[in-house]
């Protein structure tokens, strides 16, 4: 994850873009601060009601997919300090996790011997994974 811009609209609004990268298959978390409010992003007209909470804060998820390889996502954010809140802590927590689920270069020796022995109907598939955790102050 990159933040490619950065800019105060007002004392109290602040929108940043953010550039996602990585394997075909991504998951990103958004968790506004306690003092902060995602009031608009570029991904939908209108943000979504949060329907899961994580310490008191509304969590957004991103589940994006591709077939083929993966191109850069670019997600803009504006986000709203409270009302009388004087802004410390983070603006933004952002979780991001990388799925490999394709490739001969993910099944090991091992892997490949054991995978000899299941029965022809099943058809088992190698994947791996990486979370970076980032906070935006």
């Amino acid at each position: 994850m990159e933040v490619i811009e950065d800019q105060f609209l007002s004392q109290s609004r602040r929108r940043i873009t953010f550039s996602f990268s990585g394997t075909a298959h991504l998951t990103i978390i958004f968790s506004p601060g306690p003092n902060y409010d995602l009031v608009k992003w570029s991904l939908t007209p209108e943000i979504p009601e949060p329907k899961v909470f994580w310490q008191d804060r509304p969590t957004y998820f991103i589940k994006h997919g591709r077939g083929i390889d993966f191109e850069r996502l670019d997600i803009t954010c504006d986000f709203e300090r409270k009302s009388g809140e004087a802004g410390r802590g983070p603006v933004v927590d952002i979780s991001l996790s990388s799925f490999a689920i394709e490739g001969e270069g993910l099944k090991t020796r091992d892997l490949n011997e054991f995978i000899s022995r299941l029965p022809t109907w099943t058809h088992p598939l190698a994947w791996g994974s990486v979370t970076n955790l980032y906070t935006v102050v």
